[in-house]
């Protein structure tokens, strides 16, 4: 059964601008038409954060896979999808994957019509799923009583290193690969520090 490692990087659903803001007022009790403006601007600015996270309105920029004690790479959704269906038995390592990154791998794959075992996927989200796909979501795994950290905070805790600070709204398309890239790494570190107690 082989093992990856995955995180996925997201922008908002170019397509679906439209429909997030439709519904972003400004607060009723300005009056002014430039604070009007000014307000529901801003707004719209804070939209493209909340649809990068929002599992329905995001788009998956990139997916970064790292095969454990392999290389790290980044793939498109398509390249994923392939990956997934050529492998019997699949371990995804993920941080935070059974609430986001398997989820959003779903619904984009299904948005792009793609050909993956989605209720596998489904299935690997629950910690008892019993299907060909397993996820070890370290966050779930080292979060007891619910009690969750960031990776960042587990990284620094455990290994003494800090993720380097990354700008999602302004950074380039290279930036955001090398930060799933490093994400991907330091997720492997973490799991192969803890990987006798799962």
């Amino acid at each position: 059964m082989k093992k990856f490692v995955i995180d996925i990087e997201t922008k908002p659903d170019k397509n679906l601008v439209k429909l997030f803001n439709e519904n972003i007022t400004a607060p009723k009790n300005l009056k002014d038409p430039e604070k009007i403006k000014l307000a529901i601007e801003k707004k719209q600015e804070e939209s493209v954060k909340a649809m990068s996270v929002d599992t329905d309105f995001a788009d998956i920029f990139c997916i970064g896979v790292k095969e454990v004690g392999g290389d790290s790479k980044i793939m498109s959704i398509e390249e994923f999808a392939d990956l997934i269906n050529k492998e019997e038995y699949v371990y995804l390592i993920t941080f935070n994957g059974a609430k986001f990154d398997i989820p959003l791998i779903i619904k984009n794959g299904i948005k792009k019509g793609l050909d993956m075992p989605y209720k596998a996927l489904k299935e690997s989200t629950n910690r008892f799923g019993k299907g060909n796909i397993k996820n070890i979501d370290l966050m779930e795994v080292l979060g007891e009583y619910g009690k969750y950290k960031s990776l960042d905070t587990y990284l620094q805790i455990y290994l003494g290193i800090a993720k380097k600070e990354i700008d999602f709204l302004t950074c380039t398309d290279e930036e955001l690969e090398d930060h799933c890239i490093e994400d991907i790494e330091n997720t492997a570190k973490l799991y192969n520090l803890f990987k006798d107690l799962i």
